[in-house]
């Protein structure tokens, strides 16, 4: 099977490169050097910072010293994931306490994905969920990478599709609660495009690990979650296993109505187009009356590279 690949939509990316790039360095250190006999060494962190298109949202972490936030920031900076991992290990241990940690971390989770290492991918997004529980973009990225990688087969299976579950459902109940980290000049339309495809990307998750689990109509519901959100109701492969999902329900006729959208939306010459004609032929035949060729796919099977816009 050719191994999938894992790409965080272009919008998270953004919001978590923003929120690193405007954690709060300690106080006393911006702009100029403090004044001659300053007492600085022990700088307290800036008070919360709300944003003004959304209130409810957390302050942003901060440093406690200069210290912590250039050895952050030489970890944040480095773009080999690797070497930004070992940095963020040894700031790890310096600052066991740093408000830094979960985007860090964060960062470090992305670069992996970008590197398409689905493996440390999940590594660091459990390292950034270790720090904050709640970190949206960790959660989400964990559970595409668990629903994705899981298959029938796996010892751990089940323990694997729990957590899947459990991440995407935190993350969906963060954004209903508003309970994220954006930064504080965020947009409406941003702070909407965010929570819209943290949502699309849950239902996703959920919807394949119920697939996983053979429970189709529940990955049904899922899927057609998915699809309410504008980044879902774009991407053929949610549209493919909406069709799939019906179609192992003896749901014929929407089966045909979404790979119908699967083909239409599917790149051309792209693994999920192939697939998705496939089972749009085989459904064409079962309206016709006729035996199909092939069954089903079933969700053991291999299916086409999951691939969100970079």
């Amino acid at each position: 099977m050719t191994p999938a690949r894992f790409f965080i939509p272009a919008l998270l990316v953004a919001a978590a490169m923003a929120v690193a790039q405007t954690s709060n360095p300690p106080a006393g250190t911006q702009g100029s050097n403090p004044p001659a006999g300053a007492q600085d060494s022990n700088p307290q962190p800036p008070p919360p910072q709300a944003s003004h298109t959304n209130p409810k949202a957390r302050r942003l972490p901060s440093a406690k010293t200069k210290q912590e936030y250039d050895q952050y920031l030489a970890a944040a900076n480095t773009s080999d994931a690797a070497t930004s991992e070992q940095l963020a290990r040894e700031f790890e241990v310096q600052f066991p306490h740093s408000e830094l940690l979960t985007i860090l971390y964060q960062q470090v989770m992305g670069k992996y994905q970008k590197a398409d290492n689905s493996d440390k991918t999940l590594d660091m997004g459990r390292k950034a969920l270790q720090y904050d529980p709640d970190n949206c973009v960790a959660l989400v990225m964990s559970a595409t990478v668990l629903a994705e990688r899981t298959r029938q087969t796996d010892i751990d299976r089940d323990q694997r599709l729990k957590e899947a579950t459990t991440d995407a459902q935190r993350a969906l109940e963060n954004i209903r609660t508003d309970n994220y980290l954006l930064t504080p000049n965020a947009t409406p339309e941003q702070v909407q495009q965010f929570k819209d495809q943290v949502t699309g990307m849950a239902y996703q998750a959920l919807g394949k690990a119920e697939m996983e689990r053979e429970n189709n109509a529940a990955a049904e519901q899922d899927f057609r979650k998915a699809i309410e959100t504008p980044a879902g109701n774009g991407d053929a492969i949610v549209w493919y296993r909406l069709a799939l999902a019906l179609d192992r329900q003896n749901k014929y006729a929407d089966a045909n109505a979404a790979i119908t959208t699967a083909v239409a939306l599917a790149p051309a010459n792209s693994a999920v187009a192939s697939m998705a004609r496939n089972e749009q032929s085989r459904l064409k035949q079962l309206a016709a009356g006729g035996a199909a060729a092939n069954p089903a796919p079933k969700s053991n099977q291999p299916e086409p590279e999951v691939v969100q816009p970079k």
